[in-house]
């Protein structure tokens, strides 16, 4: 997985909450220092080496294991648990 190109999603003005109702924007995301995350590898990446780390409040972080220092990409609990459950239904195959 390559974050090359990878823009930031729009972030809430402050103040302003996510889609269902709770106060963890983008904002306040990537305002979070997580230099001190522990990252796991993905047992089912192969060829593209995922990363993820809880972040704190049930949001997760992401990033690419064999170019770390390209950033990371950061969703919200509920943004994380779309997604696992996507993956989980096959949305993705």
């Amino acid at each position: 997985m390559s974050l090359r190109g990878h823009r930031q999603p729009e972030t809430p003005e402050a103040g302003e909450t996510t889609e269902k109702g709770h106060g963890m924007g983008k904002e306040e995301l990537y305002a979070r220092d997580i230099g001190e995350a522990q990252w796991r590898k993905s047992s089912y990446s192969l060829l593209i080496c995922v990363e993820v780390a809880e972040i704190g409040g049930g949001a997760m972080a992401l990033r690419d294991s064999k170019n770390p220092g390209l950033g990371d990409l950061r969703f919200t609990p509920e943004e994380w648990a779309a997604f696992r459950d996507g993956v989980r239904a096959g949305e993705f195959d």
